[in-house]
C-alpha cells in the first residue's frame, strides 16, 4: 500500500488573522491582496483560525467578489487545514 504524502504547495505570502477585530478584516485583506499583486505573488495563504467559523465566513464573503483571486480554498493539513485558506491570484 502506497502511504499518502500531502501536495507541497508554494505560498508567496501569509497573513494571520487572529486577534483582529471582525469589522478591520476586510481592509486588512483588500491591503494584503493589494501588497501580493503589486509583488507579483501567484499563490497566498490567509489564517483565519477554525473557532465558530466568523473569521472565515468574512474572508469567503470578501473573496467571493474579489477582482484578485482566480480560485480559493481551504489549505492542506500542513498549512491549517480548516484555519487557513489559501488564495491564488490572477
Amino acid at each position: 500500500m502506497k502511504e499518502y504524502t500531502e501536495p507541497i504547495l508554494a505560498i508567496d505570502e501569509t497573513i494571520d488573522l487572529h486577534r483582529t477585530s471582525s469589522w478591520l478584516i476586510e481592509n486588512k485583506i483588500e491591503a494584503f491582496l493589494d501588497a501580493a499583486v503589486v509583488k507579483h505573488r501567484k499563490r497566498v495563504l490567509i489564517i483565519h483560525g477554525i473557532g465558530r467559523g466568523v473569521l472565515r465566513q468574512i474572508t469567503w464573503d470578501y473573496l467571493s467578489t474579489s477582482p484578485y483571486k482566480s480560485i480559493y480554498y481551504y489549505a492542506t493539513r500542513s498549512y491549517g487545514g480548516y484555519g487557513a485558506t489559501v488564495v491564488e491570484l490572477l
